[in-house]
């Protein structure tokens, strides 16, 4: 009662419809078994206590849209028993493979639950029964799910698949060409120096913060690396920089050389470091800085080999006078041929050209005694599951090309990304262009007056490939380790895209024009 009336006239409370998908607008109701199967023990637990107790029901709905985010409390297959709400489990929790998944929720009346509700009404206790209801629920969701899969599936004649697989590969191979280019440019040329793209210029303001941040607190003797310094105003934005000074609380130990905004290590001992505009009224945080007697450097693996494009990680082993073993210092690393491969102030070591190089590290004091071996082979082949990073790559289409793996055709949902790589793919270098998504659907769909031999497909096709080699240029170069604010990664985004954009419009003119397969 509000104010002496009957609220919304006395209706029962409810929660909002759920608008069903298309085709699916009753509930798909599912007889539990009187038996299921513990998938722990693998023993067979009655759901009727022998028949004292009625059979279950589960009782599956589906949602136009995802649940993922707006339903996201409503995504649940609800528990009844005998006294009414028992408890839930989300659909996330369960183990269904399909991205129909996130439009699928429902309950389950079973009065043998009863017993194993908790206080809280969420999750039930964690028994035989319990665990064999939730084994059950997730393989009638997967069923349910996969019928939708195949009902979207779209059916493309042999012929058609050819033709749009050997379109894929002729632009994976020029894709590898590319990035083999661009990743060369964004990691340097010559004498060991590291060059980077002119971003676009930071907005003007008023600092009210400084930041400054270094990715390793320790470092050898005789080496320079750059600091991070950035400009904040009252808003939070990053602005342009102004004029400011470096300070070292001793500069025996390090200090920053003003010009090249680098710190450089002279002697061993701490500092403080921070940078403060040169009016003074505004300072950075201060960032310690030790400088460390290192007796003996290992760099592992030993001996290492990539594929031409990609990238590994050397590590430097450093055992310290104070006999500590870390490998988390500022070290002097340097290779022996930057035409076959480069590596970084980090360790980070990307291959350029088939052939050998040997890799130090070290400072002024020490360097390891034994080099590391690095070979570049081909990239061609490097997809298996025990190639994480190595080799370039390698883009295919859903329901176009298989699995390379398991030669299963591989199904993405509309609502999945445009290009995207599954938590299997990554390990695998594979990344896919989703066949499903609306405008890919549509572009292939001759029917709508598109098709694959379509300019409009050639662009859309064209475009992912961009969208993903802009995703490795941004994750695979020298700075990935570098924190960036939303702005910052919007801004190299959008750089990176620009200059991509530009060699593909070049470089791909015949083939987004007439069709004309590229060379790789």
């Amino acid at each position: 009662m509000v104010n002496g009336e009957a609220f919304d006239q006395g209706r029962t409370l409810t929660l909002p419809r759920i608008t069903p998908l298309e085709g699916a607008e009753q509930p798909r109701k599912i007889p539990v078994p009187i038996f299921l199967k513990d998938p722990v023990s693998g023993e067979q637990v009655p759901t009727t206590d022998a028949g004292s107790l009625p059979a279950g029901t589960l009782v599956l709905r589906t949602s136009d849209v995802s649940m993922r985010w707006s339903r996201k409390g409503r995504h649940n297959i609800i528990y009844r028993g005998r006294s009414g709400y028992i408890g839930f489990t989300p659909i996330t929790d369960l183990d269904i493979q399909s991205p129909y998944r996130d439009r699928i929720y429902g309950e389950c009346d079973l009065d043998a639950l009863e017993p194993f509700k908790q206080n809280e009404r969420g999750p039930l206790a964690n028994t035989p029964l319990t665990r064999a209801v939730k084994q059950f629920l997730s393989e009638q969701i997967q069923r349910y799910a996969k019928e939708f899969e195949a009902r979207d599936r779209r059916r493309y004649d042999q012929e058609e698949k050819n033709a749009i697989a050997k379109m894929n590969d002729a632009l994976d191979r020029w894709k590898n060409k590319f990035l083999g280019e661009l990743m060369q440019g964004l990691w340097g040329t010559g004498d060991g120096g590291e060059t980077h793209a002119a971003q676009p210029p930071l907005p003007t303001g008023t600092p009210t913060k400084l930041e400054l941040a270094l990715t390793h607190q320790k470092a050898g003797v005789g080496v320079a690396f750059r600091p991070s310094l950035k400009f904040f105003d009252n808003t939070g934005r990053r602005i342009r920089p102004r004029p400011f000074r470096w300070v070292s609380e001793d500069t025996n130990v390090a200090m920053v050389d003003e010009d090249l905004m680098i710190i450089h290590t002279f002697a061993y001992g701490q500092t403080l470091i921070c940078a403060e505009t040169i009016d003074g009224r505004l300072r950075s945080n201060k960032v310690p800085l030790e400088v460390v007697r290192i007796h003996e450097i290992k760099i592992s693996p030993a001996e290492l080999e990539i594929g031409v494009g990609s990238r590994d990680k050397l590590e430097g082993h450093c055992r310290l006078a104070s006999g500590e073993v870390t490998n988390n210092l500022y070290l002097i690393w340097t290779e022996s041929n930057s035409n076959v491969a480069k590596v970084s102030s980090s360790g980070l070591i990307f291959g350029f050209a088939p052939g050998q190089t040997e890799v130090v590290a070290g400072d002024d004091k020490c360097m390891a005694k034994e080099p590391a071996i690095v070979k570049v082979v081909p990239a061609q082949g490097k997809v298996a599951g025990d190639q994480r990073g190595r080799g370039y790559p390698r883009v295919l289409i859903s329901e176009i090309q298989p699995d390379p793996e398991t030669l299963e055709t591989v199904n993405f949902s509309r609502e999945d990304p445009p290009v995207w790589q599954r938590p299997q793919d990554v390990d695998r270098n594979i990344w896919w262009i989703n066949s499903a998504a609306p405008f890919a659907r549509m572009y292939l769909d001759a029917s709508r007056g598109y098709g694959h031999q379509t300019r409009e497909w050639r662009m859309y096709h064209l475009e992912r490939y961009i969208d993903i080699m802009i995703q490795i240029a941004l994750t695979h170069g020298p700075t990935e380790r570098e924190s960036l604010s939303v702005g910052d990664w919007i801004l190299k985004w959008g750089e990176q895209a620009a200059e991509i954009q530009a060699t593909a419009a070049s470089a791909l003119s015949n083939f987004i024009e007439t069709g004309d397969l590229p060379e790789a």
